[in-house]
């Protein structure tokens, strides 16, 4: 299911993360430049800005500029480039309102 953002929004945006081999939640996961990207209402995929942080207990935030946040649907995907891979890759889709070049108007 897509999480609802305003169009712009630079509110962070929250989510686990899992271990690949047990499936429990991650803590204490690393990031490193080029595991989390972004494309916008499917165009080519691009770094983050901002790395996601450790929010403890297996929870992470990422916090977008506003740049990231100009499209209709947004995905933000976490690929970890390690091997073996410290953490199971996640993805979210985040659609856009509030605005006339948003998904929706609300």
């Amino acid at each position: 299911m897509a999480e609802l953002r305003k169009y712009g929004s630079t509110d962070p945006i929250y989510f686990v993360l899992l271990d690949p081999t047990t499936g429990d939640l991650m803590d204490s996961a690393t990031f490193a430049a080029g595991d989390w990207r972004t494309m916008k209402d499917g165009g080519t995929w691009a770094n983050v800005t901002n790395l996601p942080v450790d929010e403890g207990e297996g929870w992470y935030s990422w916090t977008p500029v506003a740049a990231e946040m100009e499209g209709k649907v947004i995905v933000l995907k976490g690929w970890d480039l390690t091997s073996p891979q410290d953490w199971a890759h996640n993805s979210k889709e985040i659609h856009t309102g509030g605005h006339a070049s948003a998904l929706w108007n609300g």
